[in-house]
């Protein structure tokens, strides 16, 4: 049987133990679970994702058509005040 040595942060550690402990069983056979899923669906199990930063946000909304226009500062200017966001 192989052997596999790790490097991760103590709290996640601690914390997925607790997780583990508290369904019946130990860290070792949670992980050798999620291999198995993993080798099984030939994918990870969950969704991964990379957090949108602003420009990325901005050119969806710009894409799907939900932004704003104004045909003046003054309008554009008015509706920047009655914004109700920060």
């Amino acid at each position: 049987m192989a052997q596999l040595n790790l490097r991760i942060d103590d709290k996640l550690m601690e914390e997925a133990a607790k997780f583990f402990e508290e369904i019946g069983m130990d860290l070792s056979t949670g992980i050798e679970i999620y291999l198995k899923k993993v080798v099984r669906e030939q994918a990870i199990p969950f969704a991964l994702s990379v957090p949108q930063n602003d420009y990325a946000k901005s050119a969806g909304e710009f894409e799907r058509g939900d932004f704003k226009t104004a045909s003046s500062s003054e309008e554009l200017r008015k509706d920047l005040e009655d914004t109700d966001e920060p």
